[in-house]
């Protein structure tokens, strides 16, 4: 119980073989058991086709929040074979890239007066200060 306070976790106790007062964890496994029964017919391994179930409930989309467990849980999707051959991502960082040179190439020119105080990058990648001679 102190544990319990000291986390801020609100435990709700739930009667004993009642399905219905814990839905979602119901449905998660008769979700899992569903894709098992159907992985079953292709593969004996077990490990394998639960890994394979948990990446792709992972990936999914959750109805009430829209996001994915894995972007809740990690910040990130998780990669899968899906994500190898998407082009799409090839693509936006392509556009991603030309967005950085463009912004880069279409900056400002910097105007400088006569005699002002400016550093200079020498070889040693060291900073010396310098005065411009002829802006």
């Amino acid at each position: 119980q102190t544990f319990m306070k000291s986390n801020k976790i609100n435990h709700v106790l739930t009667p004993t073989y009642h399905p219905k007062s814990n839905g979602l964890a119901e449905r998660l496994v008769g979700s899992f058991k569903s894709a098992m029964k159907k992985m079953e017919a292709s593969s004996n391994d077990v490990d394998k086709n639960k890994c394979n179930f948990l990446i792709s409930y992972r990936n999914t989309p959750h109805s009430t929040t829209g996001e994915t467990p894995a972007i809740r849980m990690y910040g990130r999707s998780l990669r899968s074979r899906l994500h190898q051959i998407k082009p799409v991502d090839i693509q936006k960082r392509e556009d991603l890239q030309t967005e950085k040179e463009k912004l880069l190439f279409d900056r400002p020119t910097r105007e400088f007066q006569d005699k002002q105080p400016v550093y200079v990058q020498v070889s040693d990648k060291t900073w010396k200060p310098a005065k411009i001679l002829k802006p």
